[in-house]
């Protein structure tokens, strides 16, 4: 006998059961699918132990009389309408009356088998329906696979498309960042310029015919606005090497007080009547003493960008179990909890800024940038009785850091 190929042992070994009170009737059927090479056939003549074995044998053909005791074939094709994985159904019988095949038909039955028996007709008929199963099951099988791959790719576009969403609002953010910098930019540039050529223009034009302390006013002008026209590019390129990673701590023995007494005269002006006090619990300390004295200029002048003249600013230091704690209070109108993180992101100008002096809105994005390059961290809370409270904490260098960077 020659080697059955896949599909055709599939066939032969689909399951079939028979049901027919006439035991006779069930070894003829037995007989002749075995015959026809049929391997998984069960059978009984009991119509309620064939409901059953439908549960258990699931086959994909039931051979099923019609004329039998106490629960009749249509009682048994009733039985199996809830089931939705019945199987097909030939029903077996002598009576050959269309309404015995209509009512049949409408419970369910696929096909019929006319008493006495045809073994051609039976074998036909039972491989043309278990070949229409198997085909159904593979379509079945087929149709749930597609449904599984068009579900997962559609959550795949749908992951793809949030993705798109996300990184089209943050290039949208990006780009509203870009245009209000351009214009902080071209606003911060715009002043001192004016103020450089115009100078420039009347000491030009006038110098021999002006008054020496006039002379030396424009200067001092002069020079002031170079400054900030040297501030301003100078903040433009750290934030630049911020984000690419370019600046690295240079840690020295650093005096404390003097940092702060240097800062604040720096920006006397521009704190005018304001009062600063300053408390210093640790005056010396091994950090990047041009770090610090940045991150000391960013909070000051953030401070006076957003608190009332009138009101003080208090300085301290302390030191902490991380590190060297820094911290600027002020007694203006604080920073609203949703804010507390993204002041120190870049270009974060708040909803108060200043229409004179704007700034870049980067001040707090280079204190933040300078505490981590320590190992610290930058934070802002509220200040008891009003307030902000501005906390950076620079960490001491670890011994294998330190022993790194001695090491040829």
């Amino acid at each position: 006998m020659s080697e059955l190929g896949p599909q055709e042992a599939r066939i032969l070994s689909a399951p079939i059961l028979i049901v027919d009170d006439e035991a006779l009737n069930v070894e003829l059927l037995e007989a002749i699918l075995e015959e026809a090479g049929f391997t998984a056939v069960t059978s009984t003549t009991d119509p309620q132990i064939g409901l059953d074995l439908c549960a258990t044998v699931r086959p994909d053909l039931l051979l099923l009389d019609v004329m039998m005791p106490v629960i009749d074939g249509f009682g048994v094709l009733d039985g199996l309408r809830e089931d939705p994985d019945a199987p097909e159904v030939i029903v077996l019988t002598a009576d050959v009356t269309a309404e015995t095949k209509r009512r049949a038909l409408s419970c369910g039955a696929a096909d019929f088998l006319t008493k006495p028996l045809d073994t051609v007709e039976v074998v036909l008929r039972t491989r043309n329906l278990v070949v229409r199963r198997l085909l159904e099951h593979d379509l079945a099988e087929s149709v749930a696979h597609l449904e599984d791959r068009v579900r997962s790719r559609t959550e795949e576009l749908e992951r793809a498309y949030e993705h798109q969403r996300s990184d089209a609002i943050r290039l949208r953010h990006l780009d509203a960042m870009k245009d209000a910098f351009l214009v902080s930019v071209s606003h911060e540039l715009r002043t001192p310029l004016t103020v450089v050529g115009g100078i420039a223009s009347l000491l030009h034009g006038r110098l021999e015919r002006l008054p020496r302390t006039q002379v030396v006013s424009l200067l001092g002008s002069l020079r002031d606005n170079a400054e900030r026209l040297e501030r301003l590019l100078l903040t433009v390129l750290d934030i630049d090497k911020l984000r690419r990673g370019t600046f690295e701590a240079n840690r020295q023995p650093t005096d404390l007080a003097a940092l702060v007494d240097r800062v604040v005269a720096d920006l006397a002006a521009q704190l005018g009547d304001r009062p600063v006090e300053v408390s210093l619990g640790v005056i010396q300390a091994e950090i990047d003493g041009g770090y610090l004295e940045r991150i000391l200029d960013a909070l000051l002048v953030n401070v006076i960008r957003h608190t009332p003249a009138s009101e003080p600013v208090n300085i301290s230091t302390e030191a902490t179990a991380e590190g060297l704690r820094l911290i600027i209070d002020d007694r203006g109108p604080g920073v609203p909890d949703e804010r507390k993180v993204s002041v120190f992101e870049r270009f974060d100008w708040g909803p108060k800024q200043n229409e004179v002096t704007p700034g870049l809105g980067s001040g707090l994005c280079l204190v933040a940038g300078f505490a981590d390059l320590h190992g610290g961290s930058a934070w802002v809370e509220d200040r008891p009785g009003g307030g902000a409270s501005f906390r950076v904490v620079l960490a001491p260098e670890r011994p294998e850091a330190a022993g790194a960077a001695a090491s040829p």
